[in-house]
């Protein structure tokens, strides 16, 4: 059978989640092809590709859409998070017309299901909304079984298989600068779900605290197809790297090992890098440049209701505990709740400059509102159930607002703020200038700018800057406005 995925937008990075479904159905005799509507200016020439992989003509019909879509046997659309959710919705509301023609198409991701309202309204064939945590279900019901018999095919020994022949070349994607430096960067994951239950993530409410973790030979062999394609860095995107403390270390060794040459980055929380700070020195030593780790807020009483498992001042000491190994702190945020005073936003603020981090940070998170979708564990929160104000489809949150009404004009004022600095390629560092701007005059406070702490870690910038709990910039928008399937082939140019 052929199988047609469709990814809108993976941070940035190669489609993951479609690259292993992939992998899978490949090995069950199946012909795949893979869409990336993230890399718009090559859109062309993945439909061509495409075509080839199915033995079609893309010159048989008006649009290589078509024969895609009149030569496939389902398609598979990933919606894995709130950006690439919003952006598929927008999508589709233009591929109505000519989806319809096919019988089955999936959704699959941890938004998946925001899709809902968009498919009653649309005339497609049979569809099937997944969830992604359980691939079997999603393959067996590509292969029309009522009852898959696949076992579990996530977990199942070298399973982990992705086919990245199929994806856009690694050199398209993000990559990361240090200095004058700019090096490929390829990104997998080394475990499936998260162990932690912070409430205002979607993954707990899919995988219940539950990892799935995959064999280091299956990981090896991604990692090598990766150096081969051109990576000199590797991206880890797993939710919490040290989920599975033992498992990263025998990672980082072999990959040590084999590509000595080859840095790294990771995801981990706060409370992880405190706890296991046996594991740095050699994270340092295998080539770790830089840890992301969701701050979120220093408000006690925000990061209590979120249950993000660290305190105020936890971020500090594990700023310094990355510094004495030269390993730098990518910090996230969400710094706008309906409990945010003016106080929190200046202490973000204070933690960026003071830790003199505003080269390398994001200036998007600054400006991210939380996003309480309907399946959210922060909807079992009373505090968070009492400032809820209806419920928006199209962006899949509920409403809130807070009391001081400047914040809400401050975040949306951030927003424009961010957008334009990333339009024009503004530095990180002049962009949070004229955020800090943005907040004295609308809080009508001045900002005192505390002693820049000199750091060791090398200043490492990412061309991608955008993080997985923020929704979808105008710019990102924009990119899909008129994306009709009759005329996509003809105006984007590989």
């Amino acid at each position: 059978m052929r199988f047609l995925l469709i990814s809108s937008y993976d941070l940035g990075r190669q489609p993951q989640a479609a690259a292993e479904l992939a992998g899978l159905l490949s090995t069950r005799g199946h012909t795949l092809a893979i869409i990336d509507l993230s890399l718009t200016s090559h859109i062309q020439a993945q439909l061509v590709s495409a075509c080839h992989h199915f033995k079609l003509d893309p010159a048989a019909t008006d649009d290589p859409w078509l024969s895609l879509l009149q030569g496939c046997d389902g398609i598979v659309v990933f919606v894995s998070m709130l950006t690439s959710a919003t952006l598929a919705r927008q999508l589709l509301e233009n591929f109505n017309e000519i989806v319809g023609l096919r019988s089955r198409i999936a959704f699959t991701g941890l938004y998946a299901s925001s899709l809902n309202d968009l498919l009653e309204n649309c005339d497609f064939g049979e569809t099937y909304v997944h969830n992604g945590r359980q691939s079997n279900d999603l393959i067996g019901w590509l292969e029309g079984s009522e009852q898959p018999t696949l076992g579990d095919a996530n977990t199942k020994e070298g399973s982990y298989r992705p086919k990245r022949d199929l994806l856009p070349r690694l050199e398209l994607y993000k990559t990361i600068t240090i200095g004058s430096q700019t090096k490929i960067t390829g990104s997998l994951d080394t475990t499936v779900g998260c162990r932690h239950r912070c409430r205002h993530c979607p993954i707990p409410s899919i995988f219940d605290g539950r990892i799935q973790v995959h064999s280091l030979e299956s990981i090896m062999d991604d990692i090598d197809n990766l150096v081969s394609a051109g990576a000199k860095h590797l991206s880890f995107g797993d939710p919490d790297f040290l989920n599975a403390p033992v498992h990263a270390r025998k990672v980082i060794a072999e990959l040590h090992r084999r590509h000595p040459t080859v840095t790294f980055d990771a995801t981990v929380k706060v409370e992880h890098i405190i706890r296991h700070q046996d594991l740095w020195s050699e994270m340092a030593d295998a080539g770790c440049l830089y840890v992301t780790s969701a701050i979120e807020s220093f408000s006690p009483h925000v990061l209590r209701i979120l249950d993000k498992g660290h305190t105020p001042s936890d971020p500090q000491r594990a700023a310094n505990i990355l510094d004495r190994h030269g390993i730098g702190l990518h910090p996230t945020f969400v710094p706008f709740t309906p409990w945010t005073t003016e106080q929190d936003i200046f202490d973000i603020l204070t933690f960026l400059i003071q830790n003199d981090l505003t080269s390398v940070v994001e200036p998007v998170q600054l400006g991210i509102r939380l996003l309480i979708p309907p399946n959210s564990l922060l909807l079992e929160v009373p505090e968070v159930t009492a400032v809820l104000q209806g419920f928006d489809a199209t962006r899949h949150t509920y409403h809130w607002f807070n009391e001081d009404a400047r914040l809400d004009r401050l975040a949306n004022l951030i927003g424009e703020i961010t957008s334009r600095g990333a339009e024009r390629g503004a530095a990180y560092s002049d962009t949070i200038d004229e955020v800090i701007e943005a907040a004295e005059d609308v809080l009508e406070r001045k900002f005192v700018r505390p002693p820049v702490q000199v750091r060791t870690a090398l200043s490492v910038v990412s061309s991608e800057p955008w993080f997985c709990c923020s929704e979808p910039t105008d710019n990102q928008r924009g990119a899909l406005v008129g994306l009709r399937p009759r005329s996509l082939g003809a105006s984007r140019s590989a």
